[in-house]
């Protein structure tokens, strides 16, 4: 092992400074102060308490620099939560988080899309799935649901988490994966199609052949390829995420309702007790019964943060987004019944947890992808009032994912018809990453692309206007995290976005079959093609098929209701208002 170096401080919250601001290794730290911003140089500096060498690692990827002491970051996937973990010998890793901050938004506005985009998704559910009788019903039912309920819920699948974790903890799952590194000829097991020889000097080993005595040149350096154990896969990050984040972020959630629910029973006891009510001692234990749960919580978190740290899960990443099931969370006999416990967490907390793990979600993801969810669903929020203003009824709709009954994830099913409306002879269909394949390689009547090659075209979202089966016309839309400030002082979308919505007016198209011709002919479908963009101008180019609108959170008044009314355009050129 490794000796720290000589005056070295134990203390990782010593070593490093960001943007002149110390980097701290405390728990549940964001580094917010340190002011990191995306599209910007970060400067990271070593100071005098820091061990040597150190290494640090960004989302898993090294940062390297050519003067040691000195790194500049510059954020490859924009605003957003970052991992960052500094390595040095003889000391263990030490790992905090850093938040970025966005450039077009506020940190503010940041976090405000982030509870609109949440409150968004539950509106749809809610709206799409279930009458209103239904949605009252679901309301009261999330509201009647206590504290003490969620924490005895919570228990149980933390104490079942104990056992699965110390078999899982005999076994992780892992993978192989091959790296390269340079050995000297000594260290070098065997020589084979694997091992490459660097030049530079050699050695030369005598032989013998033939009675005669030969020597055999020797390069003393080699590369060779071996493989490591990695547990940094999707089912070990899946746990991480769900011990470190979804459970401990539960527990958090329990203790404050258990404490406003002790301030208000504890009014309510007074009362009692002056009165001399008979049952005064059924308030005074549920009052210690909500004060033990706020205890076993506070024990149960650093149960769950210790799991976290298990060894095998030291070099994985803690963010992940989704739930997905894969084999081994499927078919492996310990991971199994850890899946299993993740999907018994979010039945029985039903909606009010989904809430929760989605906004947990929301909150390590970069802003580009931040954004383009929150316009698409803040388009399809207006869009969906202006049909039903206009009569159209709700028909259908598989906007969500479900786990199971009542148990919804907050993800959008791609290239499928989320929502369908009516109004008489008229289908309206808003679907997300619609795919139009290209028309050379599919025979067959629909909506294809006439695009160069062979390869589709992929919009963010389309609304699709149909009657009788047939396909009348299609408004497309691209959100995209950009903008250019033109000489006016304000933002417009760029010109190759501009571009690439052309593209989709004049490219996609409905092929039919023409019985004449005995061929599939093409003809134009697409009305409209616009990008959502973080602007301050509704923007059209020619006669308004392409253009831009503006979507931020907190747009002023005025703006919004210019982009309420391109959308009201759009859809009426379209003829389906």
């Amino acid at each position: 092992m490794a000796t720290p170096a000589s005056g070295a401080n134990a203390n990782p919250n010593t070593w490093l400074t960001l943007n002149g601001k110390p980097l701290s290794f405390q728990e549940d730290a964001e580094n917010l102060e340190a002011g990191a911003m995306e599209y910007r140089r970060n400067e990271i500096i070593i100071t005098a308490y820091a061990p040597r060498p150190i290494e640090i690692y960004i989302d898993q990827v090294q940062l390297h620099t050519h003067d040691y002491g000195y790194w500049q970051w510059r954020p490859r996937s924009y605003a957003g939560l970052y991992e960052v973990r500094v390595t040095a010998p003889g000391y263990p890793d030490a790992m905090t988080n850093v938040r970025v901050i966005p450039q077009y938004f506020t940190q503010t506005l940041y976090q405000r899309m982030q509870d609109d985009l949440s409150a968004i998704a539950a509106d749809l559910l809610f709206s799409l799935v279930s009458s209103i009788s239904e949605r009252v019903k679901s309301v009261r039912r999330l509201q009647e649901t206590s504290a003490l309920q969620d924490y005895r819920h919570v228990r149980a699948i933390v104490q079942k988490l104990g056992d699965i974790l110390s078999e899982i903890r005999r076994d992780p799952y892992y993978v192989l994966s091959k790296t390269t590194e340079q050995r000297d000829w000594h260290e070098v097991w065997q020589f084979n199609a694997d091992s490459q020889s660097i030049g530079g000097d050699a050695i030369h080993v005598p032989r013998r052949s033939t009675g005669k005595a030969r020597s055999l040149t020797l390069p003393t350096r080699w590369q060779v390829a071996h493989s490591t154990v990695s547990y940094d896969v999707y089912e070990n990050r899946l746990l991480k995420q769900f011990l470190q984040k979804q459970l401990v972020a539960k527990l958090n959630s329990i203790q404050e309702r258990a404490e406003s629910e002790i301030k208000q029973r504890s009014v309510t006891l007074a009362y009692m007790q002056r009165n001399h009510f008979q049952n005064a001692e059924d308030e005074r234990r549920e009052i210690t019964a909500l004060k033990g749960a706020i205890e076993q919580c506070q024990s149960m978190k650093v149960r769950c943060r210790q799991w976290g740290s298990e060894r095998f899960l030291h070099s994985v990443q803690s963010n992940v987004l989704g739930g997905k099931a894969t084999q081994v969370l499927l078919k492996h006999p310990t991971y199994s019944r850890f899946y299993k416990l993740y999907l018994e967490f979010q039945q029985q907390l039903q909606i009010s947890l989904n809430a929760q793990d989605y906004l947990t979600e929301l909150s390590v993801r970069k802003i580009p992808e931040l954004y383009e969810m929150w316009s698409v669903f803040a388009l399809t929020r207006m869009a969906i009032d202006e049909l039903l203003r206009n009569g159209y009824e709700q028909v259908s709709q598989g906007l969500f994912y479900e786990v199971e009954k009542n148990n919804f994830r907050f993800e959008v099913r791609k290239n499928a018809a989320s929502i369908v409306l009516a109004k008489e002879e008229k289908r309206i269909k808003i679907m997300y990453e619609p795919v139009y394949p290209n028309r050379n390689v599919t025979r067959a009547e629909g909506l294809v692309t006439t695009n160069g090659r062979n390869l589709p075209q992929t919009p963010d979202m389309s609304i699709e206007l149909y009657e009788r089966n047939k396909p009348q016309a299609v408004c497309i839309f691209d959100a995209k995290y950009k903008r250019v400030r033109e000489t006016d002082g304000y933002y417009y979308p760029l010109t190759e976005d501009m571009d690439k919505m052309t593209n989709y007016v004049t490219r996609i198209k409905y092929q039919q079959h023409d019985s004449a011709a005995r061929d599939y002919r093409t003809r134009n479908i697409v009305s409209s093609a616009y990008v959502l963009y973080p602007g301050n101008r509704v923007y059209e180019e020619g006669d308004g098929e392409v253009g831009g609108i503006p979507l931020r959170p907190n747009m002023p008044s005025q703006l919004q209701e210019a982009a309420r009314k391109k959308l009201h355009d759009i859809l009426y050129e379209a003829n389906m208002i």
